[in-house]
């Protein structure tokens, strides 16, 4: 037991340490950049108030898609009403901790007052989580099989740091594999992901309107992004906003800070720069996204939260 709580500790400190150092990284990144920063937010200020209340509308759809994701999902008696009221409180947790432990936490909570066992909770949970992470690569896919050559045509302007980036964590996920620890951890995912979907065996429809509801959420992020970015001046193709906002979706997962704040934003910058996007629009327009699905969430998360509270839903 105490092993374990010092592991716990352990891991606790590692992921603080990694968020002050990212942070920090931000943080110097944006004053050595300070003119294209407020270039960029001179640009975002020009935008029609008309346009960010669509972009806020779009995030509020997105929530009543996940809502109703989890209303098909759950394995015990619950309403849609409630989840919709989840969904808000979870929209802000999900951006004040990292890699959304926020958003799982209240989900969780919440199954558990509706009777859901600890089991329950992780299939519910980890089945929604398999959803958006499956119907967001197949999305990606069959986009890319349909204009492969746009992708490629920029692909291949890549500048050689990008190459060499590619590389190392092709070579990163070899050497990975070819340790037994990771083996098994990939194993084991795989195996709870494969049971996670078992248990809708004799209820497959859940499974496929829950993954109809999933992409449909990427869906409308990417037309937040498309509208974003086609606020401030950046014209792209559908395929080429997709890559980059997957980009974007990538590097937050990956950085260690509440909401994945900065990896976001960087991914999203990287991917316009790649189509020739000047910096500062690139910057403007992951501001823009940003304001309507990092700010803005924390200030209807809090309110949904309180709510939640109220209702003893949490």
């Amino acid at each position: 037991m105490a092993v374990s709580s010092k592991k716990s500790k352990m891991r606790r400190s590692l992921s603080t340490l990694l968020t002050v150092v990212f942070s920090s990284i931000v943080l110097v990144v944006g004053w050595l950049k300070r003119d294209q920063l407020l270039t960029s937010f001179e640009v975002v200020r020009e935008i029609p108030a008309w346009t960010l209340l669509l972009l806020a509308g779009l995030f509020v759809l997105t929530l009543s898609l996940a809502a109703l994701t989890y209303y098909m999902l759950a394995l015990k008696p619950v309403r849609y009403r409630e989840l919709l009221v989840v969904e808000l409180a979870a929209a802000g947790a999900n951006r004040l901790v990292p890699s959304g432990v926020g958003s799982m936490g209240i989900h969780g909570v919440y199954l558990h007052r509706r009777g859901h066992a600890a089991a329950a909770i992780a299939t519910v949970v980890g089945t929604n989580n398999a959803l958006g992470i499956a119907t967001h690569l197949v999305l990606l896919s069959a986009l890319w099989l349909i204009w492969p050559e746009t992708l490629r045509e920029h692909t291949m302007k890549l500048p050689v740091g990008w190459t060499i980036a590619v590389v190392c964590v092709l070579v990163l996920a070899a050497v990975l594999c070819s340790l037994p620890r990771f083996r098994n951890w990939l194993t084991g995912f795989i195996r709870d992901i494969t049971r996670h979907f078992s248990v809708y065996k004799h209820q497959p429809h859940k499974i496929v309107l829950a993954a109809l509801l999933s992409a449909s959420i990427t869906i409308v992020n990417l037309s937040i992004f498309a509208f974003a970015a086609a606020a401030v001046g950046v014209q792209l193709d559908l395929m080429p906003l997709f890559f980059v906002y997957s980009t974007g979706v990538l590097a937050g997962t990956a950085t260690p800070t509440p909401g994945g704040l900065g990896g976001v934003e960087a991914g999203l910058v990287a991917g316009l720069i790649v189509f020739n996007v000047p910096a500062a629009m690139a910057l403007a327009s992951a501001v823009t996204f940003r304001l309507a699905t990092f700010w803005w969430p924390i200030l209807i998360g809090t309110c949904g939260f309180v709510v939640a509270r109220q209702k003893k839903l949490l």
